[in-house]
C-alpha cells in the first residue's frame, strides 16, 4: 500500500511542479504543511536524485513529523 501511495504522490507532485528542486519542495509543503529548511531542500534533492521522487515520498511519508500531530 505505502509503495503504490508513494508512486501516486510522486506523480501528483511531477505534475504540479516544474523540476526536481520544485517537485521536492512541494512534496514537503504536501506532507509536512511547512516550507523545508535550505539543508533539508537539499539534502532531499540529492536523495531524491539518487533514489528517485517515489522513494522520497515513500521516505516523507515515514516521517513522525508526517504521523503525529503537535
Amino acid at each position: 500500500f505505502s509503495l503504490e501511495m508513494s508512486r501516486r504522490f510522486a506523480s501528483r507532485v511531477e505534475q504540479e511542479a516544474g523540476d526536481l528542486e520544485s517537485q521536492v519542495r512541494r512534496a514537503i509543503e504536501l506532507a509536512l504543511q511547512r516550507p523545508a529548511s535550505e539543508t533539508e531542500q537539499a539534502e532531499l534533492v540529492a536523495y531524491a536524485r539518487s533514489h528517485g521522487l517515489p522513494n522520497l515520498c515513500r521516505m516523507l511519508f515515514n516521517l513522525s513529523e508526517f504521523v503525529y500531530l503537535d
